[in-house]
This record gives structure tokens, C-alpha cells and sequence, in this order.
């Protein structure tokens, strides 16, 4: 019988509860597509980043040193955001929670250790050791090119599901 050609169609049920979020998530995978917008994706993955975090920001990796390029989220002191993440800098190589992210490509989301790396990188984000925090790799062409780093300090609530935080992040490599 005909209406058995539709079993490969997947069925959308579960999905349609976080409606909002894949809604959300198919108008940033076309924004991110469109060719006018190259020089935004940046742009593009912080501002689908502020629908789950209160504060995030993009590493690149060049030359093996992972750099702060751009945030949200960042702010207080005598120094603004984004000077302070731009001011980032460390080896690809170092005991950073970055490490795990870069070696299987792989979204994670964790509680931070208190390694004296990864404390000195949340001191230049401002102070405080968030509870719970997201990392992301941006991939191009099977590389890891850059982080997508988000937690939730100053209210510090866990990070919660970041899946379709994750797969935009596949796409905008």
C-alpha cells in the first residue's frame, strides 16, 4: 500500500514541545546560509548564543594560540567586554577546558575545574567560577577553527539543553 512510503519521514512530535527553539533555530540556519552575510556569522552565532546564555563568547584559534574575538554578556570594571575578551590569549596546548572540546570536535556542557588556567581565564572575564558552562567548537572543513564558550554568571542556573545551540554551531563553520 501507498502510505507506507512515508516510514522515513521522521515524526515531529517531541520536537514541536521546544517549538520555539527549532523555529528559532531554522531562521538562524537560513540567515547563516545566506551569502550577503559572510563577514556576520560571527555575529550569527552570538546572537543565537544570547537565546541560552546569559554571557558568551567566541574563541579563534590561529597559529595554534586561541584568542578572544567577540562576547556578550561581558561586562563591569574599568576595562568593557569586549577589550577584556579580545585581551585573551593562551596556547591551543595548555591544560585549558578547551583541551577536550578541540580534541573530539564535540560539543560539551560541564562544571568547570579550578585549574589554574582555566581560573585565570574566568578572572579575565570578570571574577566568579560559574556552576555550569558550554563549549562549542566551530568546525570548517573538518578543523576546529574557533570556541563558542557561554555560562550563566551572574545568575549562574545551569546551562540547561544546548543540542540546538550545538547544531547550529555545526553549521556555521
Amino acid at each position: 500500500n501507498e502510505m507506507d512510503d512515508d516510514d522515513d519521514v521522521p515524526a515531529t512530535g517531541g520536537l514541536l514541545q521546544s517549538g520555539g527553539r527549532f523555529s528559532l533555530l531554522r531562521g538562524m540556519l537560513e540567515e547563516l546560509n545566506n551569502p550577503d552575510l559572510q563577514g556576520g556569522v560571527l555575529l550569527l552565532v552570538l546572537r543565537f548564543a544570547s537565546e541560552f546564555l546569559n554571557r558568551a563568547i567566541v574563541f579563534t584559534i590561529s597559529d595554534r594560540i586561541i584568542s578572544g574575538s567577540g562576547q556578550f554578556g561581558i561586562s563591569g570594571g574599568k576595562i568593557n567586554g569586549d577589550e577584556r575578551v579580545r585581551s585573551i590569549h593562551f596556547p591551543l596546548e595548555s591544560e585549558s577546558m578547551f583541551k577536550e572540546p578541540f580534541r573530539t570536535g564535540q560539543s560539551i556542557t560541564f562544571k568547570p575545574g579550578t585549574n589554574a588556567f582555566d581560573t585565570r581565564i574566568f578572572e579575565q572575564l570578570g571574577g566568579g567560577i560559574p556552576d555550569e558552562v558550554f563549549i562549542g567548537p566551530i568546525v570548517s572543513q573538518s578543523q576546529v577553527i574557533g570556541f563558542l564558550y557561554g555560562d550563566n554568571l551572574p545568575g549562574n542556573q545551569p546551562v540547561g539543553d544546548m543540542e540546538s545551540l550545538a547544531i547550529f554551531l555545526s553549521q556555521a563553520g
